[in-house]
């Protein structure tokens, strides 16, 4: 059962540091890794709530999410649907205690996961670029709406994803 433990404790590992690639490909891969991670530190490594973060921000955390479910209940016209969009934040306290965890007990893992940032980056932009001059990117995607997409095709979300990249670079440099 150790032994077990020890393998999905790698390959979740393995999924953390191809998150950003996984972040390109859709939803589905990246949601997966952040939910499995979750449920594992939760079932298997009895993290704590006050684990390596101060009782303060865990408590503010907690306070501004029930404040959104409440506000979501009371103050919104279609409370389910208001719901459905709220109650998943509860993911990011989760998903940011993992990754202390991953921080502070994994060894090299900022480097892993900030040379995994950069490559990423680097695929997108060179896609770009390709997409820019010949008009498609490596897998045929045309440019859309007059703007360069990469990897995201129709969705025009490659300058908000490199913003996004960039400031995590910037951190953990």
């Amino acid at each position: 059962m150790g032994n077990e433990l020890t393998n999905l404790n790698k390959m979740l590992l393995f999924g953390f540091i191809l998150l950003p690639f996984l972040l390109v490909s859709g939803p589905f891969l990246s949601d997966l890794i952040t939910v499995l991670s979750c449920f594992y530190f939760f079932m298997y490594k009895k993290i704590k709530l006050s684990f390596e973060l101060r009782k303060k921000e865990i408590i503010f955390f907690i306070a501004f999410f029930i404040y959104l479910n409440l506000n979501s209940i009371f103050n919104s016209e279609n409370s389910l649907i208001s719901l459905k969009v709220t109650a998943p934040y509860f993911r990011y306290l989760l998903f940011t205690l993992v990754l202390i965890y991953f921080l502070y007990k994994v060894e090299n893992f900022k480097y892993k996961f900030f040379y995994s940032c950069l490559i990423c980056l680097i695929i997108l932009l060179f896609d770009s670029f390709i997409q820019l001059t010949t008009g498609s990117n490596i897998l045929g995607y045309p440019i859309y709406q007059n703007r360069i997409s990469s990897f995201f095709n129709d969705e025009l979300i490659l300058g908000s994803f490199t913003f996004k990249i960039l400031i995590i670079l910037l951190c953990i440099s």
